[in-house]
């Protein structure tokens, strides 16, 4: 569905700066792990099954910082084309999927336990139950990707869920007709001036 895009997709993304480096320093709240916990057994938690993604976006001194958590996703447009600005945390992106396989985990028909197909969540208590292992190291971890890219001629970033982007068109399609709406948007409300001040 995306193939128009992909490559300039993989252009975008090799060019930016990546400062997740930086999220991988230790601290004392990554290194928590679930036995020092009083309250271990998750199935005792209120809805441990619920969980849902997280999508950022911060604009600052002409750069956007986007940080992830999930399978929502940002887009930019630019010059009328659409880029991704982040990667989707899925068991079908080969390093989530190595990286669950590697602590243990279970993965069925590119689901986790054959239920969850998202590998990054807030919630989802019920698959960050590995007692002796540190939170980074469970089957489901809320750990950020963050990326950065300058704001160059950008004309707009649209920000959503799966349930938006795989709605119907691709993305590119959809920035397009957000773009056109925009332009329509504009021109009324430029005759709509234009016309206040000629009465």
């Amino acid at each position: 569905m995306f193939n128009q895009t992909e490559n300039i997709e993989e252009e975008i993304i090799s060019d930016l700066e990546d400062i997740n480096d930086e999220a991988k320093k230790p601290n004392i709240e990554m290194c928590l792990t679930f036995k020092n916990i009083e309250e271990r057994d998750t199935s005792s938690f209120i809805a441990s099954d619920i969980g849902t993604t997280a999508n950022i976006c911060l604009l600052k001194r002409n750069c956007i910082y986007i940080a992830n958590v999930g399978d929502s996703l940002s887009v930019m447009y630019k010059k009328k084309k659409a880029y991704k600005l982040n990667k989707e945390h899925k068991t079908t992106v080969e390093k989530e999927y190595n990286r669950i396989r590697k602590e243990g985990g279970r993965i069925q028909n590119f689901r986790i336990n054959g239920k969850l197909n998202i590998t990054r969540a807030l919630g989802d208590l019920s698959y960050k139950n590995k007692n002796n292992n540190l939170i980074y190291e469970q089957d489901v971890i809320a750990m950020p990707e963050v990326y950065k890219y300058p704001l160059e001629d950008v004309d707009f970033i649209v920000m959503g869920s799966d349930g938006f982007w795989d709605y119907g068109e691709d993305y590119q399609t959809i920035c397009d007709n957000i773009y056109d709406e925009l332009k329509k948007n504009n021109r009324r409300s430029e005759e709509r001036r234009v016309g206040k001040e000629c009465r």
